[in-house]
């Protein structure tokens, strides 16, 4: 998690570097307060989202891949093409859309995907995505079990482009 936060703060640095330092004013050569100016193209606004559905056992597909659902029957067709039997969540697709996170098919535990941030910039929307994996250099072990990790979130709906933005993380399942 440590490598999720580093992550996470440098994309902060230069998201707020971008934007003038994020104070939305910075110090003239006099030392009084300008405004700062900011491209719109190059700052963004974190957007909320909320987690849908979370699992291990997606059967969605084999390999990693990132999608946007924008219907509730491309949703429905997700939900049992993901392996799931019951009736999918509400999403009133009116105001909201989903994103669809797999990791893949990993050949044991310690793999998981977690949408941790959407930015919301003036021409498209980042969905920043940590790709988990086991450490597998300790002493560590891990259930030798087929997984496919996966995440819907929802968050609201837009025009813009979505773009996926990926890091990977080893995590030490011992501690």
């Amino acid at each position: 998690m440590n490598v999720l936060k580093q992550l996470f703060a440098i994309s902060l640095f230069f998201t707020l570097a971008a934007c003038g330092g994020g104070s939305g004013s910075a110090p003239s050569a006099d030392n009084t307060l300008q405004a700062a100016s900011c491209d719109p193209a190059h700052c963004a606004e974190d957007k909320s989202f909320s987690v849908l559905a979370s699992g291990q056992d997606g059967s969605y597909t084999d390999n990693r891949s990132f999608m946007v659902v924008k219907s509730q029957q491309a949703f429905e067709q997700l939900w049992h093409d993901n392996g799931e039997w019951d009736t999918p969540p509400q999403v009133d697709f009116s105001k909201d859309m989903v994103i669809a996170v797999f990791n893949g098919r990993a050949n044991s535990t310690g793999y998981n995907v977690d949408v941790v941030a959407v930015e919301d910039y003036q021409d498209e929307l980042m969905v920043e995505v940590v790709l988990t994996k086991p450490d597998t250099n300790g002493d560590c072990h891990y259930a030798t079990v087929i997984t496919r990790p996966y995440q819907l979130v929802t968050i609201e709906q837009s025009t813009k482009a979505v773009q996926f933005r990926s890091y990977e993380e080893e995590v030490n399942g011992c501690e």
